[in-house]
């Protein structure tokens, strides 16, 4: 087994009693009886997540499954040499990644999981991930199918779907923008975590974890820093009291904080580090701009207001001046443009990360791609890059952005296209996790690094 194999069986090893299915999903190419893989995901999952769903393609050229598999210990094993060998053999599933002599397939490669606080979710477990990597994507579908007849076969299936990017975003693999090859990833996510509602309350933090009965609570500990007040440590298993739920263990822990509002903690199991989460004192914050906000807007009702209110009739000028507000507690250094008639023709919002990264922001309450919003994105940043290389700024980076209040699911289409071109797109859960951090000490630089991350690796289906 190689290296990179060994070392994810190694860390994720300690955990498999805590799973008892793996959801796979996987769309690809059939040549008579021979089913290729294009992009593919199996996920290992805690309990309390389930697992995706699809209902199952099968045309003359393409198809999609996704199937639920019961899981032990022993299994993984198997499932680390058939990836390996750039297979997949689960539950019904039976196909391989497809190999051309300008790419072949290549040894497994393996990916810790960043720390939380470089991840879209600053809150989420790590998630160890094996990639395998085949051959051309286009060359197995072109040896299949007339270049020219991809959209319009597409177009026959039942589903139908506009392009290859649907169908990928319908079955829950890697998207078309993020690998010109066939691909399999396999996720690990930690059958343990630090759940949301924990909280700070008259100096009194409240921990509260869920994790999968099947493992050994003796191995739980966690670490903590209470900031303002020069305390750390670690709470051990012993002090936690535990409840069952099924397959689900609730524990919770109470520790004095005196008057810290706020407190990082690190979840640790079996001596691996799995999640860092900041709790916060609801009525205190770690920013000053939040806390300067606050005194005029204290519950945040009217900047969300701004931001989502579905009562009133959205108006775009309403959401801008909210958008303006949110990046300005995120610690971006702001400027509204398009609050000036006479420079109409400018972008919204324009702004600065302290390290000197400029993003340029369309605000939209429709579409990412309404009213041709990639189009005078572009032209705009265009714009904005000749002038700075003409004055001496060709080093200064440009990113652009554009922010929509409308979901994830309903912007999938328009989202996928603009990012194809670079463009970020935040959607309302974008917002909302912005909305949570802010409370947090502002890192402008972290959180756009941290979304521009997403876009260069895709978004990962995590069933929570």
């Amino acid at each position: 087994m190689h290296d990179s194999l060994l070392k994810f069986k190694k860390l994720v090893e300690p955990w498999l009693a805590g799973y008892s299915h793996v959801s796979a999903s996987v769309f690809g190419a059939r040549d008579n009886d021979k089913r290729w893989i294009l992009a593919s995901r199996i996920l290992l999952l805690p309990p309390w997540s389930p697992p995706f769903k699809s209902p199952s393609l099968e045309s003359r050229v393409f198809w999609g499954r996704t199937e639920k598999i019961g899981f032990g210990a022993k299994d993984l094993e198997p499932m680390l040499a058939a990836l390996d060998e750039g297979v997949i053999r689960l539950g019904s599933i039976d196909c391989s990644l497809p190999t051309d002599p300008q790419s072949s397939t290549r040894q497994a490669m393996f990916y810790p999981g960043q720390p939380a606080s470089h991840d879209r979710d600053p809150a989420a477990a790590r998630s160890p991930m094996l990639q395998k990597v085949g051959g051309s994507k286009a060359m197995l579908i072109h040896r299949l199918l007339e270049s020219e007849d991809l959209e319009w076969h597409l177009r026959t299936l039942d589903p139908p779907f506009v392009d290859l990017n649907e169908a990928y975003l319908r079955f829950g693999v890697p998207a078309e923008r993020y690998a010109e090859q066939s691909i399999i990833e396999f996720y690990v996510y930690p059958p343990i975590e630090i759940r949301r509602d924990s909280t700070i309350r008259a100096g009194i933090l409240t921990l509260r974890i869920s994790m999968a009965s099947a493992l050994d609570r003796k191995r739980v500990s966690i670490g903590y820093v209470a900031q303002g007040i020069n305390r750390r440590g670690v709470i051990r298993s012993k002090a936690m009291k535990w409840r069952g739920r099924g397959p689900v263990l609730e524990g919770t822990v109470k520790l004095k904080v005196a008057d810290a509002p706020a407190v990082l903690c690190f979840l640790n199991y079996a001596d691996t580090g799995l999640q860092q989460i900041w709790i916060v004192d609801p009525k205190r914050v770690l920013n000053k701009h939040t806390a300067i906000y606050n005194a005029f807007d204290g519950d945040f009702d009217h900047l969300r207001e701004l931001l989502f209110d579905p009562k009133k009739e959205r108006d775009a000028r309403r959401f801008e001046d909210g958008v303006a507000l949110l990046f300005n507690m995120l610690g971006f250094s702001v400027a509204q443009h398009g609050r000036s008639q006479k420079l109409t023709d400018g972008p919204d919002i324009l702004a600065f990360t302290p390290s000197g990264t400029l993003a340029v922001i369309e605000c939209t309450t429709g579409m990412p791609d309404e009213g041709d919003q990639v189009a005078a994105i572009k032209k705009r940043v265009a714009r904005i890059r000749r002038s700075l290389d003409r004055t001496g700024w060709k080093n200064l980076a440009l990113q652009p952005v554009i922010v929509t209040p409308l979901p994830q699911a309903d912007t999938a289409e328009h989202r996928d296209d603009a990012e194809s071109k670079g463009i970020l797109v935040l959607c309302y859960e974008d917002i909302e996790d912005a909305l949570r951090q802010i409370r947090l000490a502002p890192d402008a630089d972290k959180y756009l690094d941290g979304r521009l991350t997403e876009l260069r690796t895709g978004n990962l289906f995590s069933g929570r």
